[in-house]
């Protein structure tokens, strides 16, 4: 009788250890995994912050940012820039003094195919006051030229941000003084590899500050740019040769503060328009024709009838199939503090999805980047406490707006100043520690391996996400384009003993990558098998609620 318990309780020992193994291993998987984290300087002989980071085709990380520090009694301050192998390791750094103690403040960096890297932004020089200043380092760090734009009455020239076309020209975009000490306009300067100027644009005048917040080349070379002109939402298109081809100005009290481009090179900007009463402003959301015609225009504020409610879009971002995905700040009324929100519009400009993530009280600059997959990555800063400890957040989503993870660096004075994600779906997050640059990376496991096929059609399941999951989870899947008649497309999810518990017999699948929401709410916790058959070929992946 003893003997018999013995075998009869080991099996269900072993299950629920081999259960408790796999549910580990499983979720080792379902979190990002940060690969490294690096810091510049890495003494405390002087202090530094990121303010920019470009990402090249072979996974190494460059980060810009302005340095400052004494030697002795004399302060100095410079561009840095920093650039990273795939592994962290520190490949070169450069500090950039320039020709006075004045300050230096580079704003953006990029890099072209051949692994030179430009970084502009603007320092002070001795004839005249801030100009310009764009500089060209080699693969190796070496320095190749520095340009220098000085605006027509020697006031105060600032340029914020830069981009590279087809062809290896690179553009500069800020804002200069043209009359005065008060004259504003949106200036646009193209300059060949070699240093050389190619054309000098200016947009606008105003008493007002003028500001470039986007930029962005196609493949045709044409230059958008986007921004703050006379407190008016500003938006220009220049062709190769520095023609205004078109401009489109929104608004009064309202300005644009990030600038993406979709595969048909339609424009879409999100920033802020102020509303006066009884709301502040209203999240301002422009899909524009390659041609400049307003497509449509959104003011969001699902809180407009509060009084104080403010919504400001900062980032945007469009997918492959021309949905558009903005995230910015807001707050509910006057007396509540920041918070995050997301909200998706499709290529009409129907609302699909919003998010506002009411658990990121305090919360400031938010940053948003998309993979491969239409996924969405949202970085952004928010404080907590007495005294203030600073997180930088990442969060992930899918492109129905369902959370998948979070990752903190809780520390304080700490920033989030950009996000990038690369070709394989690894993110990068860089900004402020402490009066260091801090660049991270993050690796995250998608369900299939690189190079996994299956069949001669290239389909693929991947795992389910989140796994474990509660109540409910997303299951996705790939159909190749040589799958002609896609009515054959099955899945079906099964319980341990094997019983059929839900089908999708009747869901119409498209060639691509599809994605499915089980929600299991009605089911106990245990494994649960899924199956997905396309034209007779079957495959199986195994998934676990947890309740």
């Amino acid at each position: 009788m003893k003997k018999y318990k013995i075998n009869k309780i080991l099996p269900v020992t072993m299950a629920f250890f081999i259960f408790c193994l796999e549910l580990q291993t499983v979720n080792l998987y379902a979190q990002p995994q940060r690969e490294w984290t690096s810091f510049y300087p890495e003494t405390n002989t002087f202090s530094s912050g990121a303010a920019a980071m470009a990402i090249d085709d072979s996974g190494n990380v460059y980060t810009t940012g302005h340095s400052e520090g004494y030697n002795g009694t004399i302060p100095w301050n410079s561009y840095t820039t920093v650039k990273y192998n795939t592994s962290g390791v520190m490949q070169w750094v450069t500090n950039f003094t320039g020709e006075t103690g004045g300050g230096k403040f580079p704003h953006d960096i990029a890099v072209d195919n051949e692994g030179n890297v430009y970084v502009t932004g603007y320092a002070h020089r001795t004839a005249s006051d801030f100009d310009f200043c764009t500089i060209k380092y080699n693969s190796s760090g070496v320095q190749q030229w520095v340009r220098y734009y000085d605006g027509p009455v020697n006031g105060i020239d600032r340029a914020d941000k830069i981009a590279i076309d087809n062809n290896g020209n690179i553009y500069i975009s800020g804002n200069s003084t043209v009359e005065g000490t008060l004259g504003r306009v949106i200036t646009t300067i193209k300059y060949s590899n070699t240093g050389d100027v190619l054309w000098i644009k200016s947009f606008g005048s105003s008493i007002r500050p003028s500001y470039v917040n986007g930029m962005k080349a196609d493949e045709n070379c044409n230059i958008y740019i986007t921004g703050e002109n006379k407190g008016l939402a500003t938006t220009l298109k220049y062709d190769s040769s520095g023609n205004l081809l078109w401009s489109d100005q929104v608004g009064f009290s309202a300005a644009s503060r990030s600038l993406a481009l979709d595969k048909e090179n339609n424009v879409y900007i999100t920033g802020y328009k102020n509303n006066y009463n009884p709301s502040l402003n209203d999240c301002l959301i422009i899909k524009y024709t390659p041609t400049g015609v307003p497509l449509w225009i959104k003011l969001y504020n699902p809180d407009s009838t509060n009084n104080g409610s403010d919504y400001m879009g900062n980032s945007i971002v469009s997918d492959t199939s021309g949905n558009c995905y903005v995230c910015g700040s807001c707050r509910s009324d006057q007396y509540s503090g920041l918070r995050q929100f997301i909200v998706k519009y499709d290529a009409n400009g129907n609302k699909i999805w919003e998010v506002k993530n009411d658990s990121l009280n305090n919360q400031h600059n938010s940053y948003i980047d998309i993979d491969k997959y239409n996924q969405i990555y949202i970085a952004s800063n928010f404080h907590i406490g007495h005294p203030v400890i600073s997180k930088m957040k990442l969060i992930k989503y899918n492109n129905s707006g369902i959370f998948l993870w979070e990752q903190s660096y809780i520390d304080s004075l700490a920033e989030t100043s950009c996000i990038k994600v690369d070709k394989d779906c690894n993110i990068y997050q860089t900004g402020h520690r402490k009066q260091k640059m801090l660049t991270m990376k993050y690796s995250q496991y998608l369900g299939v391996k690189p190079g996994e096929k299956y069949l001669k059609y290239n389909f693929i399941l991947l795992q389910n996400y989140p796994n474990p999951f509660n109540s409910s989870t997303i299951i996705r899947f790939y159909i190749p384009t040589l799958i002609n008649d896609n009515k054959y497309v099955r899945l079906e999810i099964y319980d341990i003993s094997g019983r059929l518990v839900k089908s999708f017999y009747n869901k119409i699948f498209m060639k691509g990558f599809n994605e499915v929401i089980w929600n299991a709410s009605n089911y106990s916790s245990g494994i649960y098998f899924y199956r997905v058959n396309i034209n007779g070929f079957e495959e199986t992946k195994k998934m676990i609620l947890i309740k």
